[in-house]
């Protein structure tokens, strides 16, 4: 998902940064973010079968999987949407390897 959408970020910069500081785009967000949550806890249900762990790990994905994610290392990092978004997929692949061998 952030290999699609971080570069989507990067061509509408002006339009994230807008929603991520204002109240009109906090309460937009705020709409979708559940969708957003089901989607990401659905994507792990054959990974992650304790709920406890399943609650932290879909945290982090979805930390990791969001505009804040993409401000951060196109502002701190200098990373373009293309290479940060190929950065957050390897991390999430990376975890969620880790997670698939930890369960076998």
């Amino acid at each position: 998902m952030a290999e699609l959408v971080f570069p989507r970020f990067e061509q509408e910069a002006t339009l994230v940064q807008a929603l991520l500081v204002s109240e009109l785009g906090k309460n937009v967000r705020s709409r979708v973010r559940s969708k957003r949550r089901q989607s990401i806890e659905n994507s792990l249900s054959s990974v992650a079968d304790d709920s406890k762990s399943k609650a932290a790990i879909k945290a982090v994905i979805g930390h990791l999987v969001s505009a804040e994610t993409w401000q951060q290392l196109h502002d701190e990092f200098d990373l373009d949407g293309e290479a940060a978004g190929q950065a957050v997929a390897w991390a999430v692949r990376t975890l969620i390897e880790g997670l698939e061998k930890e369960k076998h």
